[in-house]
Protein backbone atom coordinates (compact mmCIF):
# COMPACT_ATOMS: atom_id res chain seq x y z
CA UNK A 1 0.00 0.00 0.00
CA UNK A 2 1.27 3.61 -0.63
CA UNK A 3 0.86 6.49 1.60
CA UNK A 4 1.05 10.14 1.49
CA UNK A 5 0.57 11.67 4.72
CA UNK A 6 -0.07 15.38 4.77
CA UNK A 7 1.02 17.18 7.94
CA UNK A 8 2.18 21.15 8.63
CA UNK A 9 5.35 21.23 9.81
CA UNK A 10 8.41 18.38 10.29
CA UNK A 11 11.34 19.92 12.24
CA UNK A 12 12.17 17.41 14.49
CA UNK A 13 11.41 17.80 18.28
CA UNK A 14 9.50 21.01 16.81
CA UNK A 15 6.53 19.78 16.11
CA UNK A 16 4.55 16.82 18.15
CA UNK A 17 2.43 15.85 14.74
CA UNK A 18 5.25 15.74 12.73
CA UNK A 19 7.55 13.79 15.12
CA UNK A 20 4.33 11.28 15.19
CA UNK A 21 3.69 11.19 11.37
CA UNK A 22 7.71 10.36 11.10
CA UNK A 23 7.15 7.82 13.34
CA UNK A 24 4.37 6.27 11.99
CA UNK A 25 5.74 5.86 8.86
CA UNK A 26 8.90 4.19 9.96
CA UNK A 27 6.46 1.42 11.11
CA UNK A 28 4.24 1.31 7.95
CA UNK A 29 7.90 1.00 6.35
CA UNK A 30 8.85 -2.08 8.22
CA UNK A 31 5.84 -3.61 7.30
CA UNK A 32 6.19 -3.50 4.00
CA UNK A 33 4.18 -0.20 3.01
CA UNK A 34 5.36 2.91 0.30
CA UNK A 35 5.10 6.08 2.44
CA UNK A 36 6.08 9.85 1.73
CA UNK A 37 5.69 12.98 4.30
CA UNK A 38 4.42 16.51 2.69
CA UNK A 39 4.74 19.13 5.62
CA UNK A 40 2.90 21.86 3.91
CA UNK A 41 3.31 24.75 6.34
CA UNK A 42 6.45 24.11 7.73
CA UNK A 43 7.41 27.06 9.89
CA UNK A 44 11.34 25.94 10.09
CA UNK A 45 12.46 26.54 6.24
CA UNK A 46 12.07 28.71 3.56
CA UNK A 47 10.89 27.61 -0.03
CA UNK A 48 11.05 23.69 -1.03
CA UNK A 49 12.99 21.21 1.16
CA UNK A 50 12.93 17.68 0.01
CA UNK A 51 14.88 15.46 2.71
CA UNK A 52 15.24 11.83 3.06
CA UNK A 53 14.47 10.75 6.54
CA UNK A 54 16.66 7.53 7.58
CA UNK A 55 14.82 5.35 10.51
CA UNK A 56 17.26 2.29 10.50
CA UNK A 57 17.58 0.47 7.40
CA UNK A 58 14.55 2.22 6.25
CA UNK A 59 14.27 5.61 4.34
CA UNK A 60 11.58 7.75 2.75
CA UNK A 61 10.85 11.10 1.43
CA UNK A 62 10.22 14.18 2.91
CA UNK A 63 8.90 17.51 1.41
CA UNK A 64 8.76 20.38 3.32
CA UNK A 65 6.77 23.79 1.90
CA UNK A 66 7.37 27.09 3.86
CA UNK A 67 4.17 28.51 5.91
CA UNK A 68 5.44 31.21 3.83
CA UNK A 69 4.96 30.24 -0.16
CA UNK A 70 2.47 31.26 -1.87
CA UNK A 71 -0.75 29.06 -2.18
CA UNK A 72 -0.15 28.40 -6.10
CA UNK A 73 3.65 26.84 -5.22
CA UNK A 74 2.02 25.21 -2.22
CA UNK A 75 -0.59 22.92 -4.33
CA UNK A 76 1.91 22.74 -7.42
CA UNK A 77 4.40 21.15 -5.15
CA UNK A 78 1.59 19.37 -3.32
CA UNK A 79 0.09 18.01 -6.07
CA UNK A 80 3.27 17.01 -8.10
CA UNK A 81 4.08 14.86 -5.16
CA UNK A 82 0.68 12.87 -5.68
CA UNK A 83 1.70 12.68 -9.22
CA UNK A 84 5.07 11.04 -8.12
CA UNK A 85 4.38 8.05 -5.53
CA UNK A 86 0.05 7.83 -6.69
CA UNK A 87 -0.49 6.80 -3.56
CA UNK A 88 -3.48 4.63 -2.63
CA UNK A 89 -4.17 6.83 0.27
CA UNK A 90 -3.71 10.42 1.53
CA UNK A 91 -3.69 10.84 5.15
CA UNK A 92 -4.09 14.22 6.92
CA UNK A 93 -2.74 14.79 10.17
CA UNK A 94 -4.92 17.32 11.37
CA UNK A 95 -4.51 19.94 14.06
CA UNK A 96 -5.78 23.38 13.53
CA UNK A 97 -2.89 25.44 14.73
CA UNK A 98 -0.54 23.86 12.22
CA UNK A 99 -1.85 24.88 9.71
CA UNK A 100 -2.71 28.50 10.83
CA UNK A 101 -1.24 30.50 13.19
CA UNK A 102 -4.64 31.64 14.69
CA UNK A 103 -6.22 28.05 14.65
CA UNK A 104 -8.73 29.00 11.27
CA UNK A 105 -7.19 27.22 8.37
CA UNK A 106 -9.97 28.66 6.33
CA UNK A 107 -7.95 27.87 2.89
CA UNK A 108 -7.51 24.20 3.77
CA UNK A 109 -10.95 22.37 2.85
CA UNK A 110 -10.86 23.75 -0.32
CA UNK A 111 -7.14 23.49 -1.11
CA UNK A 112 -7.45 19.85 -0.38
CA UNK A 113 -10.44 19.51 -2.48
CA UNK A 114 -8.32 20.60 -5.41
CA UNK A 115 -6.25 17.54 -5.55
CA UNK A 116 -6.43 15.24 -7.98
CA UNK A 117 -5.40 11.36 -8.41
CA UNK A 118 -6.69 8.13 -7.71
CA UNK A 119 -6.45 8.01 -3.88
CA UNK A 120 -8.84 7.86 -0.71
CA UNK A 121 -9.28 10.48 1.83
CA UNK A 122 -8.10 9.43 5.76
CA UNK A 123 -7.90 12.07 8.66
CA UNK A 124 -6.55 11.93 12.20
CA UNK A 125 -7.80 14.46 14.23
CA UNK A 126 -5.38 15.19 16.61
CA UNK A 127 -7.10 18.33 18.10
CA UNK A 128 -10.53 19.20 17.19
CA UNK A 129 -11.78 23.24 18.13
CA UNK A 130 -11.11 24.30 21.44
CA UNK A 131 -13.80 24.23 24.27
CA UNK A 132 -16.53 26.58 25.62
CA UNK A 133 -16.52 26.78 28.66
CA UNK A 134 -19.35 28.80 30.40
CA UNK A 135 -16.74 31.53 31.49
CA UNK A 136 -14.76 31.50 28.71
CA UNK A 137 -13.95 34.83 26.81
CA UNK A 138 -16.18 35.62 23.55
CA UNK A 139 -13.18 36.01 21.09
CA UNK A 140 -12.00 31.92 22.23
CA UNK A 141 -16.11 31.11 21.31
CA UNK A 142 -15.90 32.91 17.76
CA UNK A 143 -12.82 31.20 17.09
CA UNK A 144 -14.60 27.48 18.22
CA UNK A 145 -17.60 27.80 16.12
CA UNK A 146 -15.33 28.86 13.40
CA UNK A 147 -12.75 26.07 13.83
CA UNK A 148 -15.79 23.93 13.87
CA UNK A 149 -17.26 25.03 10.63
CA UNK A 150 -14.16 24.43 8.83
CA UNK A 151 -14.14 20.90 10.70
CA UNK A 152 -17.42 20.46 8.93
CA UNK A 153 -15.73 21.86 5.17
CA UNK A 154 -12.82 19.14 5.52
CA UNK A 155 -15.48 16.32 6.14
CA UNK A 156 -17.21 17.79 3.18
CA UNK A 157 -15.13 18.41 0.95
CA UNK A 158 -12.91 15.50 1.38
CA UNK A 159 -15.05 12.52 2.15
CA UNK A 160 -12.95 10.70 4.05
CA UNK A 161 -13.77 6.77 4.13
CA UNK A 162 -11.96 6.61 7.02
CA UNK A 163 -11.14 9.51 10.33
CA UNK A 164 -9.41 7.98 13.60
CA UNK A 165 -9.06 10.30 16.56
CA UNK A 166 -7.49 9.83 19.92
CA UNK A 167 -10.29 10.50 22.46
CA UNK A 168 -13.06 9.44 23.44
CA UNK A 169 -14.05 13.08 23.99
CA UNK A 170 -12.96 13.98 20.22
CA UNK A 171 -15.40 10.84 18.93
CA UNK A 172 -18.10 12.13 20.91
CA UNK A 173 -17.53 15.66 19.48
CA UNK A 174 -17.03 14.59 15.92
CA UNK A 175 -20.10 12.17 15.65
CA UNK A 176 -22.35 15.76 15.91
CA UNK A 177 -20.88 16.35 12.78
CA UNK A 178 -20.23 12.68 10.98
CA UNK A 179 -20.39 8.86 11.21
CA UNK A 180 -17.48 6.14 11.63
CA UNK A 181 -14.81 7.45 13.77
CA UNK A 182 -12.31 5.08 14.46
CA UNK A 183 -10.30 5.42 17.80
CA UNK A 184 -6.81 4.90 16.94
CA UNK A 185 -4.72 5.41 20.84
CA UNK A 186 -1.77 7.36 20.50
CA UNK A 187 1.97 5.44 20.84
CA UNK A 188 5.36 6.71 22.63
CA UNK A 189 7.62 8.12 21.10
CA UNK A 190 10.24 6.63 23.19
CA UNK A 191 10.82 2.88 22.55
CA UNK A 192 11.47 0.48 25.88
CA UNK A 193 15.09 -0.52 25.45
CA UNK A 194 15.74 -4.80 24.43
CA UNK A 195 16.75 -6.80 27.54
CA UNK A 196 16.89 -4.25 30.25
CA UNK A 197 16.37 -4.71 34.27
CA UNK A 198 14.95 -2.04 36.59
CA UNK A 199 17.42 -1.19 38.66
CA UNK A 200 15.62 0.78 42.06
CA UNK A 201 16.60 -0.43 45.45
CA UNK A 202 14.34 -2.14 47.49
CA UNK A 203 13.02 1.09 49.96
CA UNK A 204 13.41 3.97 47.39
CA UNK A 205 10.08 4.63 45.59
CA UNK A 206 10.39 7.32 42.61
CA UNK A 207 7.74 9.67 41.47
CA UNK A 208 8.66 10.62 37.89
CA UNK A 209 7.50 13.95 35.76
CA UNK A 210 8.43 13.34 31.87
CA UNK A 211 7.86 16.02 29.24
CA UNK A 212 5.14 18.12 31.49
CA UNK A 213 5.62 19.26 34.36
CA UNK A 214 3.38 21.52 36.81
CA UNK A 215 2.88 22.16 40.15
CA UNK A 216 -0.71 22.88 41.41
CA UNK A 217 -2.86 21.85 44.72
CA UNK A 218 -4.18 19.04 43.24
CA UNK A 219 -0.41 17.03 42.73
CA UNK A 220 0.74 18.91 45.64
CA UNK A 221 -1.74 17.04 47.61
CA UNK A 222 -1.39 13.29 45.82
CA UNK A 223 2.24 13.17 46.07
CA UNK A 224 2.03 14.25 49.80
CA UNK A 225 -0.80 11.78 50.57
CA UNK A 226 1.13 9.25 48.82
CA UNK A 227 3.82 9.92 50.36
CA UNK A 228 2.64 9.21 54.12
CA UNK A 229 1.57 6.02 52.96
CA UNK A 230 5.07 5.11 51.59
CA UNK A 231 6.38 6.54 54.63
CA UNK A 232 4.34 4.19 56.70
CA UNK A 233 5.46 0.97 54.83
CA UNK A 234 9.26 2.04 55.02
CA UNK A 235 9.86 3.47 51.56
CA UNK A 236 11.81 6.47 50.76
CA UNK A 237 9.69 8.46 48.31
CA UNK A 238 12.06 10.22 45.65
CA UNK A 239 10.78 12.86 42.74
CA UNK A 240 12.57 12.82 39.54
CA UNK A 241 12.01 15.04 36.67
CA UNK A 242 13.19 13.37 33.24
CA UNK A 243 14.19 15.72 30.66
CA UNK A 244 13.94 19.65 30.20
CA UNK A 245 16.72 22.12 31.06
CA UNK A 246 18.19 21.72 34.53
CA UNK A 247 18.37 25.39 34.70
CA UNK A 248 14.81 26.38 33.93
CA UNK A 249 13.38 23.51 35.97
CA UNK A 250 15.32 24.58 39.58
CA UNK A 251 12.36 26.71 40.46
CA UNK A 252 10.29 23.53 40.76
CA UNK A 253 13.20 21.58 42.16
CA UNK A 254 12.97 24.41 45.04
CA UNK A 255 8.83 24.27 44.94
CA UNK A 256 8.84 20.47 45.24
CA UNK A 257 11.78 20.65 48.20
CA UNK A 258 8.93 23.51 50.22
CA UNK A 259 5.94 21.57 49.72
CA UNK A 260 6.61 18.02 49.50
CA UNK A 261 8.67 17.58 52.79
CA UNK A 262 8.28 13.58 52.75
CA UNK A 263 10.21 13.75 49.65
CA UNK A 264 13.85 12.28 50.21
CA UNK A 265 15.54 13.73 47.35
CA UNK A 266 14.30 15.88 43.84
CA UNK A 267 16.32 15.78 40.97
CA UNK A 268 16.20 16.49 36.86
CA UNK A 269 18.46 14.74 34.68
CA UNK A 270 18.31 17.48 32.17
CA UNK A 271 18.52 16.88 28.73
CA UNK A 272 18.85 13.18 27.68
CA UNK A 273 18.86 10.59 24.23
CA UNK A 274 15.94 8.40 23.63
CA UNK A 275 17.52 5.60 24.85
CA UNK A 276 18.77 7.68 28.59
CA UNK A 277 14.91 8.71 28.63
CA UNK A 278 13.87 5.09 28.25
CA UNK A 279 16.32 3.67 30.84
CA UNK A 280 14.91 6.41 33.59
CA UNK A 281 11.52 5.42 32.52
CA UNK A 282 11.71 2.06 33.47
CA UNK A 283 13.81 3.07 36.69
CA UNK A 284 10.74 4.55 38.28
CA UNK A 285 7.80 3.44 40.23
CA UNK A 286 5.00 5.60 39.15
CA UNK A 287 4.64 8.73 36.64
CA UNK A 288 2.49 11.21 37.47
CA UNK A 289 0.91 14.09 34.93
CA UNK A 290 -0.49 17.59 34.91
CA UNK A 291 -2.51 16.43 32.04
CA UNK A 292 -6.69 16.31 33.00
CA UNK A 293 -7.90 13.01 32.93
CA UNK A 294 -10.43 13.03 29.48
CA UNK A 295 -7.24 14.13 28.02
CA UNK A 296 -4.91 11.14 28.32
CA UNK A 297 -5.43 9.39 25.38
CA UNK A 298 -3.52 12.73 23.48
CA UNK A 299 -0.64 12.69 26.20
CA UNK A 300 2.67 11.30 24.69
CA UNK A 301 4.20 11.27 28.05
CA UNK A 302 1.61 8.87 29.40
CA UNK A 303 2.07 7.03 26.41
CA UNK A 304 5.83 6.52 27.08
CA UNK A 305 5.41 5.27 30.67
CA UNK A 306 2.78 2.82 29.91
CA UNK A 307 4.63 1.49 27.08
CA UNK A 308 7.65 1.25 29.52
CA UNK A 309 5.19 -0.55 31.81
CA UNK A 310 5.21 2.02 34.41
CA UNK A 311 1.47 3.48 35.58
CA UNK A 312 0.51 7.04 36.01
CA UNK A 313 -0.66 9.02 38.28
CA UNK A 314 -3.68 11.82 37.48
CA UNK A 315 -4.74 14.06 40.34
CA UNK A 316 -6.29 16.89 38.08
CA UNK A 317 -10.28 16.83 36.35
CA UNK A 318 -10.67 19.43 34.42
CA UNK A 319 -14.33 20.48 35.47
CA UNK A 320 -16.43 20.54 31.95
CA UNK A 321 -15.32 17.23 31.08
CA UNK A 322 -15.83 15.79 34.96
CA UNK A 323 -18.04 12.97 33.96
CA UNK A 324 -15.94 12.17 31.07
CA UNK A 325 -13.62 9.57 32.81
CA UNK A 326 -10.44 8.66 31.88
CA UNK A 327 -9.33 9.17 28.31
CA UNK A 328 -8.39 5.76 26.82
CA UNK A 329 -11.03 4.17 24.39
CA UNK A 330 -10.29 0.77 26.22
CA UNK A 331 -11.44 1.08 29.44
CA UNK A 332 -9.01 -1.84 30.80
CA UNK A 333 -6.35 -0.04 30.53
CA UNK A 334 -7.66 2.66 33.05
CA UNK A 335 -6.66 0.31 35.26
CA UNK A 336 -2.99 1.34 34.59
CA UNK A 337 -4.04 5.24 36.15
CA UNK A 338 -4.03 5.72 39.72
CA UNK A 339 -6.64 9.13 40.14
CA UNK A 340 -6.45 8.35 44.19
CA UNK A 341 -3.30 8.74 46.38
CA UNK A 342 -3.64 5.59 47.67
CA UNK A 343 -0.55 3.13 48.41
CA UNK A 344 -2.50 -0.03 48.28
CA UNK A 345 -3.21 0.30 44.64
CA UNK A 346 0.37 0.52 43.31
CA UNK A 347 0.45 -3.34 42.87
CA UNK A 348 -2.88 -3.73 41.26
CA UNK A 349 -1.82 -0.89 38.74
CA UNK A 350 1.84 -1.88 38.15
CA UNK A 351 0.81 -5.16 37.22
CA UNK A 352 -2.07 -3.85 34.37
CA UNK A 353 0.67 -1.58 32.84
CA UNK A 354 2.69 -4.15 32.48
CA UNK A 355 0.55 -6.74 30.81
CA UNK A 356 -0.67 -3.87 28.15
CA UNK A 357 2.43 -2.11 27.80
CA UNK A 358 2.62 -3.25 23.98
CA UNK A 359 -0.54 -1.39 23.19
CA UNK A 360 1.00 1.61 23.25
CA UNK A 361 3.97 0.39 21.15
CA UNK A 362 4.37 2.60 17.23
CA UNK A 363 3.81 -0.98 15.87
CA UNK A 364 1.05 -2.19 17.60
CA UNK A 365 -0.35 1.20 16.08
CA UNK A 366 1.05 1.18 13.10
CA UNK A 367 -0.95 -2.48 12.80
CA UNK A 368 -4.21 -0.55 13.96
CA UNK A 369 -3.65 2.20 11.32
CA UNK A 370 -3.26 -0.38 8.35
CA UNK A 371 -6.07 -2.68 9.31
CA UNK A 372 -8.46 0.16 9.35
CA UNK A 373 -7.73 1.21 6.25
CA UNK A 374 -7.62 -1.94 4.56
Amino acid sequence: MKILFLCSSIESGKDGVGDYTKHLCGALIKKGHQVAIVALCDKHIEGLVKETIILGDFSFIVTRISINSLQTQRFAWTQETIRALNPDWVSLQFVPYGFNPKGLPFWLPFFLNRLKGKFLWHIMFHELWIGRKKNVAFKNKVISYLQQVIIKQLLKKMKPQVIHTHLPVYKDNLEKLTSNIIPLPLFSNINPPINFSQNISGNNFRFAFFSQVDITTEIIHFINVFNVGLKELGFFPELIIIGGNENMMSGYIEEFKKKCPLLTTVTCTGFLDDNEISIELKNCNIGITPIPRHALGKSGSTAAFLAHGIPVAVPIIAKEYSEEGIGFFDKNWGGAIITNPNVNEIKNAQKIAQSYKHMFTVEQIGTFFINDLW
